[in-house]
């Protein structure tokens, strides 16, 4: 019996293992930005008035992405800033044929008046980037909407968010991009226009979560296991005997 307790907490760890999420604090439940990374324009965190991608009036994006409560629930919300913000998150996630479904909930929180000229729209934009630095554009939002996108291969369509407070969810079919490693990539854009928008982001998940190990595998080696064991014990009881 003691043979058998021991299996229990190792078969635990496995099973924990194989169904492991495969985005680092995708629900924002650690309760800051941990697992990704934060910088402006792809080239680090700058400020202002730092040369930046062409531009000269780059803010730092830094402290206009963060972890915001509502109800229950933690969410990244990221704002535009009043001044040229091109602010980017990512993190690096591996795509299997167990995990290429990419899912989240997305909303627009409002703004801060300001004078604005409509010209270019303070935006979200979401995609993912390979390694050879394509950037495929999945989603984007506005205070105007939301819009899905299908490019180089990859198809998005919005659904129900799975909380009422997002505006809408998104689903990401990345099969094209099985066996790469690429980059989940939230960009941030704002004019100089004296507006801050404020967006929110939450629930990101690949299909389900679940590790490149199929679960029948362990599910099998476990059981033989146990099977194992039970004829051996009992060939050492009618030994007893």
């Amino acid at each position: 019996m003691k043979i058998f307790a021991g299996l229990l907490p190792a078969a635990a760890a496995m099973f924990a293992s194989a169904q492991a999420a495969l985005i680092t604090n995708g629900d924002f439940s650690a309760g800051d930005t941990s697992g990704y990374s934060v910088t402006a324009c792809g080239l680090g965190v700058t400020n202002v008035n730092v040369p930046v991608c062409g531009y000269t009036n780059v803010i730092d994006p830094a402290p206009y992405v963060h972890v915001a409560q509502n109800g229950a629930d933690d969410c990244l919300q990221v704002e535009t800033g009043f001044g040229i913000l091109l602010g980017v998150i990512t993190q690096s996630i591996d795509i299997t044929s167990n995990a290429h479904m990419l899912s989240f909930d997305a909303g627009v929180l409002g703004g801060t008046p300001g004078f604005g000229s409509g010209v270019f729209p303070d935006k979200v934009t979401i995609g993912v980037r390979d390694n050879a630095g394509v950037f495929s554009r999945l989603f984007s939002m506005t205070e105007a909407g939301f819009t899905a996108y299908n490019t180089n291969g990859l198809s998005t369509v919005l659904t129900p968010a799975s909380s009422g407070f997002f505006g809408t969810g998104v689903l990401a079919d990345l099969s094209s991009l099985i066996g790469m490693s690429v980059f989940l990539e939230i960009q941030l854009f704002s004019e100089l226009d004296g507006r801050n928008v404020a967006f929110a982001l939450d629930n990101f998940d690949l299909a389900g979560g679940v590790s490149q190990v199929p679960i029948p595998a362990p599910l099998a080696l476990f059981a033989t296991g146990l099977a194992f064991l039970r004829l051996h014990s009992h060939r050492t009881s009618k030994r007893a005997v």
